[in-house]
């Protein structure tokens, strides 16, 4: 396959730098210990991982909170650490949509709890509409233990929350006792689009979640940033699904050049997904809203019954254009650190050849 540009999501990246000087320099050591800063002090040159701890505390710092990071990739599934009896449910909302979080944590919500989403619940209506949705403990429902948020919003388009927003269900979230977790995967995606500081959108938070695989471009890993009590527990949660890491620096030092380098380029990603949703909505057989596009996500609909996402995705891989076809007529392209200008000329050209008006 002659590859031109891969826009199916933003995992795909490889930071070159991460090949000369991130793998080869990495200090390395147990990604395991019980108190990673004090074993540091108690052993200089022993156990703790010397380019893990790093890699906590810069992240500590983007978000304001206490933390450890947790480099695997179903991080954000072990956050659910808040609903930790069997019976509790996590309530799932966002302005939009909120099927992200619900969806691709099935496995968790069988084993440990249950996932309740909103679904369409607009801006205006959110709250009140969270509200009625929250289950108090009774002898007769399944009684709610956490709220879950997420921002950017994969499913809604990479939709981003406003901090004000944020507050309203977090003051929410406190008036009925529940903790909040903030599932940021593209948080600093966010972060840049809103203009505000990525601790910002995270503030009121109890746990947060962010990759550092997606739009900053690391080659693995993701972590969760909380209160050294939650973190514990989610250390305690981590042996239950199958232990820790060893020579985590390889990991973690990929990842310090992903907060070093690639949160300020994000602004980049966000302009080309624009830029290609404008140019896709000047195309007849494309339904798509450029207006709805925050970020670096762009969703459009093909209006033609003759043509499904599949078969319209076969035919951009032949001219080297990878998409992501969602159900019958729903497509994703997700621009990253390796989409270009030029890709995005390249994109437009041959959805206007594949499209069926």
């Amino acid at each position: 396959l002659w590859l031109r540009a891969s826009l199916r999501a933003d995992e795909v990246e490889l930071n070159d730098a991460f090949v000369s000087r991130v793998y080869c320099n990495a200090l390395l050591g147990d990604g395991e210990p019980i108190d990673i800063w004090r074993q540091l002090c108690r052993f200089p040159f022993g156990r703790a991982d010397h380019t893990a701890l790093p890699l906590m505390l810069a992240s500590s710092e983007q978000l304001l909170k206490e933390a450890e990071g947790r480099l695997a990739e179903w991080t954000q599934r072990a956050a659910k650490l808040d609903v930790d009896e069997p019976g509790q449910e996590a309530l799932a909302a966002l302005v939009l949509c909120q099927k992200h979080i619900a969806k691709d944590s099935g496995v968790l919500a069988a084993e440990l709890a249950l996932l309740e989403r909103l679904e369409e619940v607009d801006a205006q209506h959110l709250v009140v509409g969270v509200e009625k949705a929250i289950h108090p403990t009774t002898g007769y429902t399944t009684p709610t233990a956490m709220l879950a948020l997420e921002n950017t919003h994969n499913l809604a388009g990479g939709r981003t929350t406003a901090p004000e927003r944020t507050d309203q269900l977090v003051a929410l979230a406190r008036k009925h006792g529940l903790p909040v977790h903030l599932d940021g995967a593209r948080i600093f995606n966010a972060s840049i689009a809103l203009g505000v500081p990525a601790s910002r959108l995270a503030q009121g938070c109890d746990t947060v979640m962010f990759c550092l695989s997606k739009g900053l471009a690391a080659p693995v890993g993701s972590v969760l940033v909380g209160d050294e009590a939650t973190i514990k527990e989610g250390r305690r949660i981590r042996k239950l699904f199958g232990g820790g890491m060893r020579q985590a620096g390889i990991i973690a030092a990929g990842g310090m050049v992903a907060l070093e380098t690639m949160v300020d380029r994000l602004g980049d990603d966000n302009r080309r997904a624009r830029r290609l949703a404008e140019s896709l909505d000047t195309i007849s057989g494309i339904d798509i809203d450029p207006q709805m596009v925050d970020t670096n996500i762009v969703f459009f609909r093909l209006v033609s019954d003759g043509q499904t996402a599949s078969a319209f995705a076969r035919t951009l891989s032949e001219a080297g254009i990878l998409v992501h076809a969602l159900g019958e007529n729903a497509v994703r392209a997700v621009t990253h650190y390796h989409i270009t200008d030029a890709d995005i000329d390249s994109t437009v050209t041959a959805v206007r050849k594949a499209v069926t008006p």
